[in-house]
Formats: C-alpha cells, sequence, structure tokens
C-alpha cells in the first residue's frame, strides 16, 4: 500500500515538472518563432532594379510570406521580364530577377514611353536612342507582333529608326539610312526575311513598295 502511494507521488511530481517546463516552452514557443523566422536577408541577382514589394518582406515572418501573391505582384511589374523567389529557411529569401530590355519607344503626352522585351510599357528616366520610335496606331498587341517578327529576322534592330503604324495595322520601316520598305496588312517570320533579302539587293532603290501580292516596286 505504501508502495503504491510512492509510485503515485513520483507520477505526480515527473508530471508536474513536465507540465511546468512544456508550459514555459509553449509560453515562448510565438517568440522563438517570431525572431528566428523573421527574413533577415534578401539575396537579388539584380541589385539594380528595386523592387518593393521585395524589400517590403524584410523582417516578415518567413511563414507568412505568401508566394502566390508575390507572383501575381511581380508578374504585373513591367520592368520584370523573369523572376524566381525561393525561400531559405530560417531567415533568407533567394530572388532572381532579370530586368526587362528596352526594344522600342512610343510618344505619349509629349514624353517617351518604352515597350520592352517582356511585351509592356513602361516609364524610364534614362533616355534610349538607337532603338526605333513607333509611330502611328497604338494597338500594344500588334507593336509587340510586328517587333517580334522583326527581331526574328535577319535584320538589326538598331539599323530602325521608325516603324509607322497604319489604321488598317499595316506599317512601314523607315531605315537610319534613310531608306523605306512599305509592308503589306499580314506578314511572317518568312515574309519578313524575304523583305530583307530585297532590302540587301544592290538594285533596289530608295523606296521599295511589298503591298501588292507578289509584286516590288522600288522608286527613288
Amino acid at each position: 500500500m505504501l508502495l503504491l502511494k510512492g509510485k503515485k507521488k513520483k507520477i505526480y511530481f515527473y508530471f508536474s515538472i513536465f507540465f511546468l517546463f512544456t508550459t514555459i516552452f509553449n509560453t515562448n514557443l510565438p517568440n522563438f518563432f517570431s525572431k528566428k523566422f523573421k527574413v533577415k536577408y534578401i539575396e537579388k541577382f539584380d541589385d539594380n532594379l528595386y523592387i518593393k514589394e521585395i524589400h517590403d518582406l524584410e523582417e516578415k515572418n518567413i511563414f507568412n510570406i505568401n508566394k502566390k501573391k508575390l507572383r501575381s505582384s511581380l508578374s504585373n511589374n513591367p520592368l520584370v521580364k523573369y523572376f524566381e523567389v525561393k525561400k531559405i529557411f530560417p531567415n533568407t529569401l533567394k530572388v532572381n530577377l532579370v530586368k526587362s530590355i528596352p526594344i522600342a519607344k512610343i510618344i505619349e503626352n509629349e514624353n517617351y514611353l518604352y515597350i520592352g522585351d517582356n511585351g509592356k510599357v513602361f516609364k524610364s528616366k534614362k533616355i534610349f536612342n538607337s532603338i526605333p520610335e513607333v509611330l502611328g496606331e497604338k494597338d500594344l498587341k500588334n507593336i509587340n507582333y510586328i517587333l517580334q517578327t522583326l527581331n526574328n529576322s535577319s535584320f538589326v534592330m538598331k539599323d530602325v529608326k521608325i516603324i509607322k503604324i497604319f489604321p488598317s495595322k499595316r506599317f512601314d520601316i523607315i531605315f537610319s539610312n534613310g531608306r523605306i520598305i512599305k509592308f503589306p496588312l499580314k506578314i511572317e517570320d518568312k515574309f519578313m526575311n524575304y523583305a530583307f533579302e530585297i532590302f540587301n539587293n544592290g538594285d533596289m532603290q530608295r523606296i521599295i513598295d511589298l503591298r501588292l501580292n507578289k509584286k516590288i516596286i522600288s522608286t527613288k
């Protein structure tokens, strides 16, 4: 009987010690996680690109960072061409950012806006002179199609001075040397390379008109 009571006392004693330590640990647990898992380091692969949404994550709990929301924010940023975000526990974010490169410019309200190689429009304090200026219709989808087709061809983009787009969505290319190519309404990569061969033909004059099917008109 005395032995049984002794065992009960030991059980109560150990249980009390266990309860005491677990209570102390549970009380400090939120503080432990709060301090241990705060973002202290943000490793970026492009320090020239400032993204507020990323810098705002410093000192935030790494578990509370919504990667889906962050991805959406970066996807909508016109300056970002490519991104990758990784959580490295306990307190580091690794961010791989690739900045969009301007490939054309348009004028709006007497100011230049730039079209990046991600197909989006952005402002910049820096002025880029060696890229084409797009005049006329400002249909971004059509502009991007023309730029992509040009980029896929043998033409050198820095030689293109102006891309003039008409209401019909047909366009002319004016080159830095003053030569002009008039394109038909519908073009594709194959046609653009055909235009390049004609452009390089020494018998062609300053203006090359390719608007008529299976006809080439060359004038001064």
